[in-house]
């Protein structure tokens, strides 16, 4: 009872808390992507709850769920801000009470009292100021709307790994991974996570279990590849880069530099750091500048240490797993702007509450 006490008035008082520091941006203007995805997008103007309009706000576009979110923003408030805002706030609330229970599952097992590391892992990655764009940017609730039900997907899938109503339970995991993907495309890492979670914490990382899913990691990657690239190969390699001053090579090799970037401002957020718009120089080849060699040989050496580490250090190995494969859709060679802090949304969401572990 005492547990289930403490649980409630720590979520109270962090609903409480986040809501105090985003409150100064509620009447925040629209910006940005926030004009052709909503002010400029006749499709979400909902008048009336009929099938129609609900089908009208979802068609054309590759992500139904946030558009109808937006689509009833737009019923109940029209074009008033505040009301986008708070709900994205209040997105955000959610993403860190699952996370609390997340972290309470995955620390269970190395701690005598998780609640209290669960708690305090949550609520530093909600305070982080690394969230702010994901959270005051009207448009990334495409981020934190997908976040939302990738974290219930992962909770479902431990549930019922433990549970004897699995089917429901499993089912439910699929059903929340198919709205996170409704969302936003960069939940496709989610049958990847939830592999990799498997092998390192139910298989005791014996990677024979994990040669076995091959056949099935190789069409999950298929997949992946077809739904990136609407089949249209020509438009997805060449094509879109006719809007950027860099090619393919230039941003793959530009991403090790951001990838850096972004460890650091987990690290120091400084409010002089953080920026909504950057002007971040491209890397022409290996050595120009020089910190793009050094950036990929630092990323290697962290990826040798993870293999080195992580029956020894399971959870911070598989945070670091974690992080790295939920950036590898916008940080490597898709036809994308270089860096956004958004993006760090869903990978930072276990590596920042290592830190209390």
């Amino acid at each position: 009872m005492l547990k289930k006490q403490f649980t409630v008035i720590i979520f109270l008082l962090s609903a409480v808390l986040i809501y105090l520091i985003y409150t100064p941006g509620l009447n925040g203007p629209f910006i940005f992507d926030d004009f052709n995805n909503i002010l400029e997008n006749p499709y979400i103007r909902m008048q009336t709850l009929n099938s129609h309009d609900l089908m009208r706000a979802v068609s054309g576009t590759s992500r139904p769920l946030a558009m109808l979110s937006f689509a009833f923003n737009y019923y109940f408030s029209q074009y008033e801000p505040w009301s986008y805002h708070f709900i994205n706030i209040l997105i955000h609330i959610i993403n860190g009470v699952l996370l609390f229970f997340l972290l309470r599952l995955i620390l269970q097992k190395d701690f005598a009292n998780p609640l209290i590391v669960a708690a305090a892992g949550a609520l530093l990655w909600l305070v982080h100021p690394v969230q702010t764009q994901a959270v005051t940017y009207i448009v990334q609730r495409m981020t934190s709307l997908s976040v939302m039900f990738y974290l219930l997907a992962m909770l479902l899938y431990l549930w019922a790994r433990s549970s004897q109503h699995r089917l429901i339970l499993f089912s439910g995991c699929g059903l929340a991974g198919l709205c996170a993907l409704a969302s936003k495309q960069t939940a496709v890492t989610l049958p990847f996570m939830i592999i990799l979670y498997e092998t390192w914490f139910y298989q005791d990382l014996k990677f024979e279990w994990l040669k076995k899913q091959r056949f099935l990691i190789l069409m999950l990657i298929l997949a992946v590849i077809l739904l990136i690239m609407k089949s249209n190969p020509f438009e997805f390699f060449i094509k879109n880069y006719d809007d950027y001053d860099f090619n393919m090579l230039q941003r793959l090799l530009t991403e090790f530099r951001v990838l850096l970037y972004y460890i650091t401002l987990l690290i120091f957020p400084h409010p002089a750091r953080l920026n909504l718009d950057y002007d971040f120089p491209v890397s022409i080849f290996l050595f120009s500048p020089l910190t793009t060699i050094l950036s990929i040989l630092a990323i290697a050496a962290v990826f040798v240490t993870v293999l080195h580490g992580a029956r020894k250090h399971r959870l911070i190995t598989f945070a670091v797993v974690w992080f790295l494969i939920n950036l590898v859709l916008e940080s490597s060679v898709i036809a994308l702007d270089l860096i956004f802090e958004h993006r760090l949304y869903l990978p930072s969401l276990l590596i920042i509450p290592t830190v209390v572990t």
